[in-house]
C-alpha cells in the first residue's frame, strides 16, 4: 500500500511536464508575410544601399567565391580563335550590411530568398571577351541571403564567346587550351578580390561535343594591373577521325600512287598526265587544310609542312617524267648512247660484271685497208699498174675490182658489230628502263620516310618536328 502513493506521484510530474512542453509549442510563432515586409523594410529600405561596397569599413577586403558547372561547348573557331562555351555560375559573397540590420529574436527568419534587384551584387565580368565588356550578374535572379552571417548565394546562367590562342602544330590530333579569365569591373584587388573553393569546373551535366572531347579544367586566381582575375581553364582535344579518314589517308596514299607514274608504260601515253592529276590533287588538298587552321605563321602546322613537301616531289615527278620521256624518244632518233652513260647503266644493270674487260672500239679507217691489200699485191701487179697509168689509161684490174667491195663491205659490218659488243647491249630503251625503276624506288622510299616522319609522331601522340 506504501508503494501507491508514490506512482501517482511519479503519474503527476509526468502529466505537469507534459503540459509544459506544450505550452511551450503553443508559444512559439510562426512567420508570416507580415514578418517577411518586415524584414525586408528593416534590411533594405532604411539604411541599405546596392550601389555601396557592402562592407563596413573601407580598408577591409570583400572575398567573392565563384564554382563553375559546365553544360555545353557548342563552338570552338580554332580559324578565328574563338571559343563559345554555356556553363553555370555560382557566386557566394558576405553583405555586413545585412548582418548589422539583422535581429534574430526580431525578424526570426535565418534564410530569405528575394530577387538580386534589391542587393548589392559584384560586377563580375569576362575580361577577354569577344563581344561586350559587360557585368554578367544582373537583375532578374534569385538570390538565397543567409541572414545569420550576410552570406549571398546567386546562381546564374552565361553563355561566353572568348578569344582563345590555337596551336595548330599537331593537327589534327591537337589539344588546345583556352582561358576564360574574370575580373570584378571597376574594383582594385584590396577592394574585391576572387577567392575560389574550388580547382576546377563541375561536368556532371556536361554535353559532350562531337568535334572536341573535354579533357580538363582548372580554376586559378592572378593579379593584372592591380586587378583581381580569376582565370577558368578549359583543355579540349580534337577528335581526329574524321581527319584521318579524309585527309591523311588519301594524302598518303596520293604519295604512294605518285611513285607508280615510273611503272606505266611510256609508250600508253597516260604518264605525263597521271602525274600532273597527281600534282592537282595535292594542290587542292593544301587548300582544304588551309581552310581548317587559323592564318598564322607561328605556329604552323605540320601537315601544313607535311602537304608542301608531298606538293614539291609531286611537281618533282612531273618534271622528272618529262626527262624520262625524252630519253625513250632518243631510241627513235637513232642516237647513240654516249660512252660514259654505256659505263654507267652498264655498272646499273650488271652488264659489265657478265662481259670481258672493256676494250674501245678500233674503227679501221679506209686508207688502212688500201695499204693492208697493196701489201698483199704482186710485183708484177704493181709494174704492171704503173705502165698503165704512165700511159694514161685507166686501169682496173679483176683483183682491186674485188679487193674494193670486199673493203667496204669488212669495214662497215665488222666496225658495227665490234660497237656493239663493247656497248654490252646498253641502247636508250635499257637506259629508260633502269631510269624509270630506279626514280621508281628513289621517290617511294621518299613518300613513305616522310609520311612517317611527320604522320607517325601524330598518332603517338608526339611532336616528332619542331619549327621555329
Amino acid at each position: 500500500m506504501a508503494a501507491l502513493p508514490t506512482c501517482l506521484l511519479l503519474l503527476a510530474l509526468i502529466h505537469s511536464s507534459i503540459q509544459l512542453d506544450c505550452t511551450n509549442c503553443s508559444s512559439q510563432t510562426i512567420p508570416t508575410a507580415s514578418h517577411v515586409r518586415k524584414l525586408m523594410s528593416a534590411l533594405f529600405l532604411k539604411s541599405y544601399d546596392k550601389n555601396v561596397l557592402p562592407m563596413l569599413w573601407n580598408n577591409e577586403t570583400l572575398y567573392v567565391d565563384l564554382q563553375f558547372s559546365l553544360i555545353q561547348l557548342p563552338e570552338f573557331d580554332e580559324v578565328a580563335g574563338t571559343l563559345l562555351l554555356i556553363m553555370k555560375m555560382k557566386v557566394r559573397w558576405l553583405d555586413e550590411y545585412i548582418v548589422l540590420n539583422y535581429l534574430p529574436k526580431t525578424h526570426l527568419l535565418m534564410e530569405i530568398d528575394l530577387q538580386s534587384d534589391d542587393i548589392w551584387l559584384p560586377p563580375v565580368t569576362v575580361f577577354n571577351s569577344v563581344s561586350s565588356l559587360t557585368p554578367l550578374i544582373k537583375g532578374g535572379y534569385d538570390a538565397t541571403l543567409t541572414l545569420t552571417n550576410g552570406q549571398v548565394d546567386l546562381n546564374i546562367g552565361i553563355v561566353t564567346k572568348t578569344g582563345c590562342t590555337v596551336d595548330t602544330t599537331d593537327f589534327p590530333f591537337d589539344e588546345q587550351t583556352c582561358e576564360i579569365l574574370f575580373t570584378p569591373w571597376g574594383y582594385q584587388s584590396h577592394e574585391i578580390e576572387f577567392l575560389p573553393t574550388t580547382t576546377y569546373a563541375r561536368t556532371d551535366q556536361f554535353v559532350e561535343n562531337q568535334e572536341w572531347e573535354l579533357l580538363s579544367s582548372t580554376i586559378n586566381t592572378t593579379s593584372l594591373s592591380n586587378r583581381s582575375i580569376l582565370s577558368l581553364s578549359i583543355t579540349v582535344k580534337r577528335r581526329p577521325i574524321y581527319f584521318m579518314i579524309n585527309m591523311i589517308i588519301p594524302i598518303v596514299l596520293l604519295g604512294v600512287l605518285n611513285s607508280l607514274s615510273f611503272v606505266l608504260p611510256p609508250t600508253a601515253g597516260e604518264r605525263m598526265g597521271f602525274a600532273t592529276n597527281i600534282f592537282l590533287t595535292f594542290a587542292v588538298y593544301l587548300t582544304i587544310v588551309s581552310q581548317s587552321l587559323p592564318e598564322t605563321s607561328k605556329p604552323m602546322s605540320n601537315m601544313v609542312y607535311y602537304l608542301v613537301i608531298m606538293l614539291s616531289i609531286s611537281s618533282l615527278t612531273t618534271f622528272v617524267t618529262i626527262l624520262s620521256l625524252r630519253i625513250y624518244a632518243k631510241e627513235e632518233d637513232n642516237t647513240p648512247v654516249p660512252w660514259i652513260l654505256v659505263y654507267i647503266f652498264g655498272l646499273l644493270t650488271c652488264r659489265l660484271c657478265r662481259k670481258s674487260k672493256f676494250m674501245p672500239p678500233k674503227r679501221r679507217k679506209r686508207s688502212e685497208s688500201k695499204q693492208t691489200l697493196t701489201k698483199e699485191m704482186t710485183e708484177n701487179d704493181i709494174t704492171e699498174v704503173k705502165r698503165d697509168l704512165s700511159s694514161g689509161a685507166s686501169v682496173v684490174t679483176d683483183d682491186e675490182s674485188m679487193v674494193q667491195p670486199m673493203e667496204y663491205v669488212d669495214e662497215v659490218s665488222d666496225d658495227d658489230e665490234e660497237e656493239e659488243e663493247c656497248r654490252y647491249g646498253i641502247t636508250w630503251s635499257v637506259v629508260g628502263r633502269t631510269v624509270d625503276k630506279t626514280l621508281f624506288l628513289i621517290f617511294m622510299s621518299g613518300t613513305l620516310i616522310i609520311s612517317g616522319y611527320y604522320i607517325l609522331p601524330l598518332l603517338l601522340g608526339t611532336t616528332g618536328v619542331t619549327t621555329e
